[in-house]
């Protein structure tokens, strides 16, 4: 990741607040210093504001942040942004550029559509402090962007590209929109990431625990594993991984993933889509919410106690990887 000056323009002679200074909020206020760029980050009194400071940062409230800013980009959590958002509202007119680290709030219309703002996406691909060391070591994420602006859409993209490289976008940052942002984002959590492959992990982990077999075993086969194949795969790509494992594995897994992946996963999963689609998904976790995080407080209740939680405390120092 080499940033040429031309790529960083933009921002320049601007002065930039990041509102929030948790997981992502922090990467992006150090990786744009680090970029040259003029940062005060806006954060309630608290831990966040405290880090901040400790960090070399000014800190205000939101309020001031978005009064002394032309750019402000909201890294707060999805239900806090139009809080804040509406809180802010009289600052943020005036041409200012108003960005994003996820869609969604944007999406579904939990902000108000200023008609003299210029509103920018730059969502990188992976954790705040992936995005941080991945940026000390050169090396950047993928970040995809998105911008939109009644007055002036050049500028909102010029903003959204700048911003983009000044926060750690490895190779050409990718265009999409809020809306593909948004879905694809909600999908690939609830159907891959955070759904389907952490229900499969336990799944597979407990089939071999209750046949008898070591939880330590079961752990390495069926959730460690996980990360070394996608390594393979994320360098080689689907056709160049069956050829980089072993003939009984391919042959396993062509003639038995289906079966565990059956046929109703392409119903169930255009299931989800449409849900998100349609803006169901957004509404029931808001009722969730505003019923104080229920479903959520049970299932992690419920994984903190499991017999898979237990194996992966006692074998955390094998897992460590060697430095």
């Amino acid at each position: 990741m080499e940033l040429q000056p031309q790529n960083l323009e933009p921002l320049q002679s601007q002065r930039i607040a990041v509102l929030g200074y948790g997981n992502q909020g922090r990467a992006h206020a150090l990786n744009l210093r680090d970029s040259g760029m003029d940062v005060l980050v806006g954060a309630r009194k608290g831990t966040g504001a405290e880090r901040a400071c400790e960090d070399g940062f000014v800190v205000r409230s939101f309020l001031e942040a978005a009064e002394q800013a032309s750019i402000l980009v909201f890294t707060l959590p999805d239900p806090v942004i139009p809080k804040v958002f509406q809180h802010c509202c009289p600052a943020l007119g005036g041409g200012k550029a108003l960005g994003f680290a996820h869609g969604f709030a944007y999406h579904f219309h939990e902000i108000e559509r200023l008609p003299d703002a210029h509103y920018f996406l730059a969502a990188p691909k992976g954790a705040g402090v992936i995005l941080r060391e991945n940026y000390e070591k050169g090396t950047g994420l993928p970040v995809a962007i998105a911008a939109e602006s009644a007055t002036n859409p050049g500028r909102a993209w010029e903003i959204a590209l700048s911003y983009a490289y000044a926060i750690g976008a490895c190779g050409v940052p990718l265009r999409t929109s809020f809306e593909e942002e948004t879905v694809c984002d909600l999908f690939g959590e609830q159907s891959v990431l955070c759904g389907g492959l952490m229900y499969l992990m336990e799944a597979a982990f407990n089939t071999l625990r209750e046949a008898g077999y070591s939880e330590e075993m079961a752990f390495f086969e069926c959730c460690y594993e996980v990360q070394r194949i996608m390594e393979v795969f994320l360098r080689f790509g689907p056709a160049g991984t069956v050829r980089r494992v072993s003939p009984t594995a391919f042959f396993g897994g062509v003639t038995r993933g289906n079966r565990v992946l059956n046929p109703r996963l392409s119903e169930e999963l255009h299931g989800l889509l449409s849900e998100i689609q349609k803006g169901d998904f957004g509404r029931e976790w808001k009722k969730e919410l505003s019923e104080g995080g229920k479903i959520m407080e049970s299932a992690e209740v419920r994984l903190r106690h499991s017999a898979w939680q237990k194996t992966f405390e006692r074998m955390r120092e094998v897992l460590v990887e060697p430095v």
